[in-house]
């Protein structure tokens, strides 16, 4: 330390700083900052001066970040819903009658798909099936507060509950969530190959799979696009061959009209010649 008082009432001293010394358990550290990250796992450390006699840390039992968990669930939830509204936005949409435009020829070709139509009850019944090996009070989503809601009721019909679309009851959720969190996890994700009793990532990933796989897994939407891309393709070169075919007759027909205006033209001239050969003889 430098002290300098030369200059009346004006000081001006400096101290070299030095790193944390502590140690855990016997272990000895050594760090350049008094913020500790990678003593102790998923602990952070301050450390705010010396201390005469060893410190004690006490960690409690650590639990559920449920409002973390509850904010994924609701955004699994939103995207859901758009996706459902998407698909069946595609089964119901009608065809433009005698459409001008690729715009409007595009429009219901998947109005009323068996395909899509099994996949959207497929995915209802991921939600709705009960799960096999869990607590008589959690053996639903809808028991830990994910559901579709109510269909029927005192008021109006739900619209949203009649398409299949989620709603997550945040009170309900929370509650299960700090009470029995095993048992709610294993209700979202619990690989066991059988489907009764696996979470609902694992029955999702059961129902999707067959979809999105791609064309050489033979995945369903992969194989009816290639097989609509080579339909395309068959009718552009079909189209293609037929210009080619319609050139060629149009060339033949032209050639033809060609000839035989040739041959009008001097039979013409030859009937005019032997009138007036025959006018000659009266």
């Amino acid at each position: 330390m430098t002290t300098n008082g030369t200059s009346g009432l004006s000081f001006a001293e400096s101290q070299t700083a030095q790193d944390a010394q502590f140690s855990i358990d016997n272990n000895s550290y050594t760090r350049g900052s008094n913020v500790v990250t990678d003593a102790l796992a998923g602990i952070t450390l301050t450390l705010k001066g010396q201390t005469a006699t060893p410190a004690t840390i006490t960690v409690g039992t650590p639990s559920p970040d449920t409002a973390g968990i509850q904010s994924k669930l609701q955004s699994f939830v939103t995207q859901y819903n758009t996706t459902l509204d998407f698909i069946l936005g595609k089964l119901q949409e009608q065809p433009v009658p005698n459409a001008a435009t690729d715009a409007d020829r595009a429009k219901g070709v998947l109005s009323g798909d068996p395909g899509l139509e099994s996949l959207v009850s497929s995915l209802r019944n991921t939600f709705s099936d009960l799960v096999s090996g869990r607590p008589g009070n959690l053996q639903s989503l809808a028991q830990a507060g994910l559901s579709t809601g109510t269909a029927t009721g005192g008021g109006p019909l739900s619209s949203d509950s009649i398409d299949g679309k989620l709603t997550l009851d945040s009170d309900k959720f929370s509650t299960a969530l700090s009470s029995s969190f095993d048992d709610v996890k294993a209700l979202f994700t619990n690989a066991t190959g059988s489907y009764s009793s696996e979470g609902l990532a694992q029955r999702l990933n059961g129902v999707l799979t067959p979809w999105t796989a791609s064309s050489a897994s033979n995945g369903l939407l992969n194989v009816r696009i290639d097989g609509e891309t080579k339909t395309i393709s068959d009718l552009t070169a079909q189209s293609s061959a037929w210009d080619q075919r319609l050139a060629i007759r149009q060339q033949t027909l032209q050639t033809k009209f060609v000839a035989m205006e040739t041959a009008l033209s001097q039979a013409q001239s030859q009937s005019d010649w032997l009138s007036g050969e025959i006018a000659k003889l009266g």
